[in-house]
């Protein structure tokens, strides 16, 4: 909070400051941030004193279509109930807060089994997607098994596919075809070797099967289909969570905090 400096904000200090804009509490360590209040206030002392300048990408680039997200929801069942029930054990605030904890092999290796056990349903929706009409899809995910098994599931649909196995040779080759090829419905991937840098304008519906718990990393990885050479009104973005899960929860809460930065910055 202290390097939005208060003190040039109408000389407000740091205590009124964090009165009239910060959601908090006192603590042993001190007093902890929550969030955000009178964003709109907030965002016009920054504007107004000259402290901050920011110039937003559909601004730059007005020929951008519009984003739009969308969280889906799928019901527990016997497999995914016993990993949520596994998942009881973290915090997702704390991981909201702090980030992903370091050296904490039980972590990943849920993320892992949900991946896996949801990957059945997420299959099911993408192929109802496709099949209600979408022309084509990018779908991202994060570990090697459920990029295979939503891959496998999709092989109907010709999927390329890229990530840490796909030889360097072949990436641009899964690209071309991809973007040219009207029977190549499909591009799975994984955030690395998919999400920066390739143009994947052939599709303007994203989904994630695996989000990351870094919004920037899935903001890459959507700004493949949001770029120049996008011709459709939106970019349609789906993040597919189980309910009750780590996943729907630590998404559920960055996307307050994105709407709550949004605020603040405009």
């Amino acid at each position: 909070i202290k390097r939005l400096a208060p003190a040039v904000i109408d000389n407000m200090g740091w205590y009124r400051f964090c009165g009239r804009f910060v959601v908090g509490f006192e603590d042993v360590t001190g007093f902890r941030a929550t969030g955000v209040k009178h964003e709109q206030e907030l965002h016009a002392r920054l504007r107004g004193s000259g402290w901050m300048a920011r110039r937003r990408k559909e601004d730059v680039l007005p020929q951008l279509p519009q984003k739009r997200y969308s969280l889906v929801v799928f019901p527990q069942d016997s497999k995914t109930a016993k990993v949520v029930e596994q998942e009881q054990q973290f915090d997702h605030r704390q991981i909201v807060e702090h980030g992903v904890p370091v050296g904490v092999a039980a972590l990943p290796e849920l993320r892992r089994e949900m991946g896996e056990a949801k990957v059945g349903d997420c299959v099911a929706w993408i192929k109802d997607v496709l099949d209600g009409g979408v022309e084509k899809l990018l779908v991202f995910a994060h570990h090697a098994s459920v990029i295979e098994a939503t891959a496998e599931g999709l092989k109907a649909y010709n999927p390329a596919v890229i990530y840490g196995k796909t030889p360097m040779a072949q990436r641009q080759v899964a690209v071309d075809r991809f973007q040219k090829d009207p029977e190549a419905r499909v591009l799975v991937g994984s955030f690395q070797p998919m999400g920066v840098g390739w143009t994947l304008t052939a599709a303007h519906d994203v989904v994630f099967v695996e989000a990351s718990w870094v919004p920037s990393d899935n903001e890459q990885a959507i700004d493949r289909a949001h770029r120049i050479g996008q011709e459709a009104e939106s970019v349609n973005v789906y993040y597919l969570v189980v309910e009750g899960s780590l996943d729907a929860k630590i998404l559920g809460e960055a996307a307050k905090k994105e709407r709550d930065i949004q605020k603040v910055l405009g």
